[in-house]
């Protein structure tokens, strides 16, 4: 038996092609791998022999001459498919599938992929969605504009900084400055009713659009009917120059290696009247094994012309409420016009002192007043 099994072997190696058989003793069942055709060049199959209940049987797998890929099984079974397409891919680019279902890395990816289906960009193009499924390119534009919204389910654009393009804005909410210089406002040119009209604004003055208007109940400035006639040049047609300034100091800023440490809190402009300061202590200076504190106001390193010394260890306390809380330049009976002396050339500086018993001030753990110093400029 194994003789014939050989010599057939033999015979289909001799008449078809290539082949390979293997047997086994303890089942006297023989396999083979048979690699031929009419001809090695005609219609090359692969053979797959096997012996089974006293019979050889085997299948087929082979390629068509329509270039398809088919497969016999022993019981005459045909499975047919086409074969694999491959294309010629560029490793720079993504790989995906073409309307055919074939892999390609030519043209561009589409948005339902995750691309943007565009080939190219300006510098300064933005990408929005212009629909559902597609991506535009929306254009730089001039210095300056910027991107505004168009609604919902509308396109942005670029726009100008102006009241016409910003929208919820009106000519009662916002007041519109054409032509004014933001870096020291040197002047407005009126853009419509009611805006400001002044060609130039110094210090101190206010535009004579608003002269003798009010805001708020507020009147914006004196209502003083100017002078006229030979030899007769109005200055200032009427001026509110009085403000309030608010500084909080506290015990770290009164550190020093003594008993006493001053600080100055203010700089008052010349020809600016000092009409009242107040001293607010808010928390006592304490800590250090400081025994006693106070604290007096000037124009001087030590000067009383503002607020006279008082205690600001025992508690909490307010000076600038009564007339004996006052300094010798603001107390009533020195007033002048009711204000303090006015250096009309210089500046002048506000100083606070602050002086401790048995420890130096920068032993103190504790301590804050706030001064409020109301000046009129003239």
């Amino acid at each position: 038996m194994k003789k014939r099994l050989a010599l057939l072997a033999l015979a289909c190696v001799l008449a078809f092609g290539i082949g390979l058989v293997a047997q086994d003793d303890a089942s006297h069942m023989s396999q083979s791998l048979y690699i031929g055709g009419q001809s090695l060049q005609n219609n090359p199959e692969l053979r797959l022999y096997g012996w089974a209940s006293s019979a050889f049987h085997y299948g087929r797998i082979y390629v068509d001459t329509s270039g398809n890929l088919n497969i016999v099984a022993p019981s005459g079974k045909v499975l047919n498919m086409p074969l694999p397409v491959f294309s010629s891919l560029t490793a720079s680019k993504p790989v995906f599938t073409d309307a055919s279902k074939a892999l390609t890395s030519t043209g561009t990816m589409p948005v339902n992929q995750g691309g943007t289906n565009l080939t190219s960009y300006a510098i300064g193009d933005l990408i929005y969605a212009s629909a559902a499924t597609t991506l535009s390119k929306l254009a730089d534009v001039a210095t300056g504009s910027y991107l505004a919204s168009g609604g919902v389910t509308t396109a942005p654009a670029w726009a100008t900084l102006n009241q016409a393009a910003v929208a919820g804005l009106t000519t009662a909410s916002s007041p519109e400055f054409a032509g004014a210089t933001l870096t020291g406002f040197s002047g407005f040119v009126q853009a419509t009713a009611g805006v400001l009209s002044a060609a130039a604004i110094a210090d101190g003055d206010l535009p004579a659009a608003l002269t003798g208007k009010t805001y708020n109940g507020l009147a914006t400035s004196a209502v003083i009917t100017p002078a006229t006639g030979t030899g007769v040049t109005v200055n200032k047609s009427g001026t509110l120059a009085q403000q309030l300034y608010k500084v909080t100091v506290t015990y770290q800023a009164l550190a020093a290696a003594g008993l006493t440490a001053d600080k100055v809190i203010a700089t008052v402009p010349a020809k600016t009247r000092i009409v009242a300061i107040y001293a607010d202590t808010t928390t006592p200076y304490t800590g250090g094994g400081v025994t006693a504190a106070s604290i007096i106001v000037g124009n001087a390193a030590g000067g009383a012309q503002y607020v006279a010394t008082h205690d600001v260890l025992s508690g909490a306390v307010t000076k600038g409420l009564a007339d004996a809380d006052m300094g010798t330049e603001l107390a009533a009976a020195a007033l002048i016009q009711n204000a303090a002396v006015v250096n009309w050339t210089t500046a002048i500086d506000v100083y606070v002192r602050l002086t401790t018993v048995t420890s130096n001030t920068d032993q103190l753990t504790a301590g804050s007043t706030t001064y409020y110093i109301i000046t009129e400029q003239l």
